[in-house]
């Protein structure tokens, strides 16, 4: 631990400590030996220089063993290879790294893990090598795996279902249609049955289209690139339009002229969806107003908001009202099958977002949509 020692009688670090240099030696000796994750320490040549004894497990031998030697006596060609070459790029830069890759160790499994990668300096400033502090994290990876692709098998049985069911409905319609047509003379009461048939069959449509909807969002990476809020939102209020009697003059529009990357269609559908619902759910006779504006935030994000004068929520049922297939009115009163808001938050979820509600009963809503400038880029 002589290394330790010697990086810690540095001025700088005493400050930053505030405690006594042999106290300090004696917490980073207990931190570096009881850690359950390898930690390391190895020279700009790539030699290591310090082991901790859960780090010599990691690599099923000795710390004598391992202290002098290169990655490419330890791992594979192929591992060893992935390792320095993220070790030169922290040292070329000097910025601390996290990462996570599939490794594989001579003589051992290949497994995942988790490294966070910095450098170390000596007292005039010069670097001086690597300091590598690895978890195993196979465990956890396998499990995000296993769910990721039960939640694919999940997603690809609903689009089946969905469109198997499609093909029956779409004669349910039309037979029926075509009973009418042929028919001379319908009894009220049968015309009653056929009308509640149509309306069951279309109900079940709308029904299967939100949940392919659903899972296509959540199935489908995001296609990012660099939108306007106040064109999106213009088009929204044009697409909803050309669908249901909407009026321009329910919106006030304020500052919208914030550029970001999003999924086009996605940012358009969940604009659509939330002044879907500002329309619909109002007092009867009252005339919607949505005011809809969006602010720049101090951390890289943006605010959008869209409050409406419609009829509210009490707070106790706003945990709610983001659930698939939710409801908290009358479907007489207000059509829907409780997908719209589900969707909404998938779609602000694929895009790193966050969203919350405000609502008052008689009193109408507020959301609350936050999302980031610029998408992080994959690795």
């Amino acid at each position: 631990m002589a290394k330790l020692k010697e990086e810690n009688s540095h001025p700088q670090s005493q400050a930053m400590l505030g405690i006594d240099q042999g106290i300090a030696v004696n917490i980073l000796q207990a931190l570096v030996l009881e850690a359950t994750d390898c930690i390391a320490v190895k020279d700009v040549q790539g030699r290591y220089l310090l082991i901790n004894p859960a780090g010599a497990s990691f690599l099923g031998r000795d710390a004598r063993e391992i202290l002098g030697k290169t990655d490419f006596e330890l791992f594979s060609t192929e591992t060893a290879l992935k390792i320095r070459e993220t070790d030169e790029q922290v040292m070329f830069t000097g910025e601390t790294q996290l990462i996570e890759d599939l490794l594989s160790p001579l003589n051992s499994e290949r497994r995942y893990f988790q490294a966070m990668k910095c450098v170390y300096k000596s007292p005039t400033g010069e670097i001086q090598g690597i300091i590598n502090v690895v978890r195993d994290i196979t465990e956890r990876k396998l499990a995000e795996l296993a769910l990721q692709k039960a939640n694919q098998d999940l997603d690809q049985f609903a689009s089946i279902v969905s469109h198997d069911l499609q093909a029956p409905l779409r004669k349910i319609n039309y037979f029926t249609s075509a009973l009418e047509e042929v028919l001379e003379v319908i009894p009220e009461e049968a015309r009653d049955y056929l009308n509640r048939i149509q309306k069951t069959s279309q109900k079940m449509q709308g029904l299967i289209t939100d949940i392919l909807s659903l899972s296509r969002i959540k199935r489908q990476p995001p296609r990012y690139s660099t939108v306007n809020l106040k064109d999106l939102t213009e088009e929204a209020i044009q697409e909803l339009g050309d669908h249901r009697p909407v009026s321009k003059h329910f919106f006030r529009l304020g500052q919208l002229g914030i550029e970001l990357e999003a999924d086009a269609v996605q940012i358009r559908q969940l604009l659509i969806n939330l002044f879907s619902n500002a329309i619909k759910f109002q007092k009867p006779g009252a005339t919607p107003v949505i005011h809809v504006h969006a602010d720049l935030l101090p951390n890289h994000r943006c605010l959008l908001t869209i409050q409406d004068n419609g009829i509210g929520l009490e707070g106790k049922y706003l945990a709610r009202i983001f659930k698939a297939f939710e409801r908290l009115h009358s479907s007489v009163d207000y059509p829907g099958n409780g997908m719209g808001l589900a969707i909404c938050e998938r779609i602000i979820e694929r895009h790193n977002g966050a969203i919350r509600v405000e609502s008052t009963l008689g009193a109408g809503t507020t959301f609350h949509i936050e999302l980031p400038l610029t998408q992080a880029k994959s690795l």
